[in-house]
């Protein structure tokens, strides 16, 4: 039981090894001017539901979102960015 939990602490250990490498080396474009590989799209897409859903619980809608007014002042703020 021993040597397999090493195993797979080794295992695991490789692997993310093997993944900041490839992150590091910069092996995988992940620029927005350039198509994504459907695991890379995935990969990313899977992250960034994760992240909003890990940081949205709390929000309530607005009962007005699609109001004219509210889209306009939006709109305003996010050519400010």
């Amino acid at each position: 039981m021993h040597k397999l939990f090493l195993g797979a602490l080794a295992a695991v250990g490789l692997g993310a090894a093997t993944a900041g490498g490839v992150v590091m080396a910069g092996i995988v474009d992940v620029g927005a001017d350039t198509p994504h590989s459907s695991f890379t799209y995935q990969a990313l897409t899977f992250a960034r539901e994760r992240a909003i859903a890990s940081r949205t619980g709390d929000i309530q809608v607005p009962a007005d979102l699609a109001d004219p007014e509210r889209v306009r002042r939006g709109a305003g703020n996010y050519a400010a960015m």
